[in-house]
């Protein structure tokens, strides 16, 4: 789909270009990676380059088309003034890709190439957070490969579509939080909370990692004989005063649930969007009519989010297809996940970050699966905990996806 002039497009091509090689060497210049790595890091590259060009010039990819198509027209829209800013509030994401046109002009190559650059950085962002707790480049290396050559980080790294963006900010987050575990510096907590402020502003969900943050400064125990210190009560009020300020912000920040007002609420709305039929859709027949109903349908709406298409569901080669290349592989993470949350692997302090990272995901993916209605979203949305659970992995020595999928040389 071409939306500007011939010149514009070689303009676009150009600055894909000198974008993705400035990812490339800045990554390079941090890393360090054997021959066969580097060769697997150059094609993933390669890869997003061919698959942005394809989605730009030839066809839609999966996940691509109308969702897509709207966001840039949204933006297109602002750009040129048909619609003003201020009137504007469908969605956050068209807004952001205006102001990267009011820079650079219409150019919706450039901003698949930005979402392309963005999942590079974040692969870096796996690999640092793994290093930091494991101390293994090996280990960090592989877990940062897996989520490139991940098939949904390919296509959503080469689409208009906000994933990619929810992604870096959350695995931003998750970095400077590691560090702050660290290092203790109340830069790297705030900076932390930041980027799940700025997440938030495309999918509310991602603010609920700030719950498992407050969960990890709670239970730590401090080194001195005080269990709380004036800089740890100083943390937990500051956090407490910036949950206050974002509930009474909530059209800003919350606003994928602002239909959250009871219990009713909620148990009406899951009914409601059980009637919806869709051609990948999964429990829709199931009606809640009590709080013992609701107790039963969590975890079964998790199990579907994490894994569908079920082998019972599959209509074509589409979904077998889906079941091979994504659910089979968040079936074996989210196996090394529950395997983390129990092992001994690491030492007191690893073990209780690894478990609030747990408990993100936990609260991330009960937010998305409960409103997600079929396989085919449920496909975009669990791709948001992807480098969370591929952190999680990585960082034990004693899980098996190692032992699955790479040499542990």
């Amino acid at each position: 789909m071409v939306y500007t002039t011939n010149e514009n497009e070689v303009i676009s091509i150009l600055m894909m270009l000198v974008l993705y090689a400035t990812t490339y060497i800045y990554i390079l210049s941090q890393i360090k990676l054997n021959l066969p790595k580097h060769i697997l890091f150059f094609l993933v590259v390669a890869l997003r380059i061919g698959f942005t060009i394809t989605d730009t010039y030839f066809f839609s990819l999966p996940h691509s088309g109308m969702d897509s198509v709207m966001f840039e027209n949204h933006a297109n829209t602002l750009l040129n003034g048909s619609l003003s800013l201020s009137m504007y509030n469908y969605d956050n994401y068209p807004k952001f890709i205006y102001l990267i046109y009011l820079l650079i002009g219409r150019k919706p190559l450039v901003i698949r190439a930005i979402n392309g650059c963005l999942s590079l950085i974040t692969a870096n962002l796996v690999y640092k957070s793994i290093l930091k707790i494991s101390g293994d480049r090996g280990k960090s290396s592989d877990g940062m490969l897996l989520f490139l050559l991940f098939p949904q980080s390919l296509i959503f790294s080469s689409i208009i579509m906000r994933e990619s963006l929810i992604v870096f900010f959350a695995t931003l987050s998750v970095w400077l939080f590691i560090n702050y575990v660290y290092s203790k510096k109340m830069l790297d907590l705030f900076t932390s909370l930041l980027c799940l402020l700025l997440g938030s502003l495309f999918h509310s969900g991602i603010i609920l990692i700030a719950a498992a943050y407050f969960f990890f400064i709670l239970i730590e125990k401090n080194k001195t004989k005080n269990n709380i210190s004036i800089k740890k009560a100083v943390i937990i009020m500051t956090m407490v005063i910036l949950s206050i300020w974002v509930l009474s912000n909530s059209d800003i920040f919350l606003r994928k649930f602002h239909f959250i007002t009871s219990l009713e609420s909620i148990i009406d709305r899951i009914n409601y969007t059980n009637t919806i039929q869709v051609g990948s859709g999964y429990l829709n027949n199931y009606t809640i009519n009590s709080f013992g109903d609701l107790i039963l349908y969590v975890p079964l709406k998790i199990v579907y989010f994490l894994f569908s298409p079920m082998i019972w569901d599959i209509r074509g080669l589409q979904d077998l297809i889906a079941i091979l290349f994504d659910s089979v592989f968040y079936l074996v993470l989210t196996i090394n996940v529950i395997a983390a949350f129990f092992g001994k692997c690491l030492n007191k302090r690893e073990r209780l970050l690894i478990k609030a990272l747990i408990f993100a995901c936990v609260l991330v993916i009960g937010a998305y699966s409960m409103g997600t209605i079929a396989a085919g979203t449920a496909i975009r949305h669990r791709y948001k905990v992807l480098s969370f659970l591929i952190i999680i992995t990585f960082t034990q020595s004693c899980g098996i996806i190692r032992s699955f999928f790479f040499d542990r040389k």
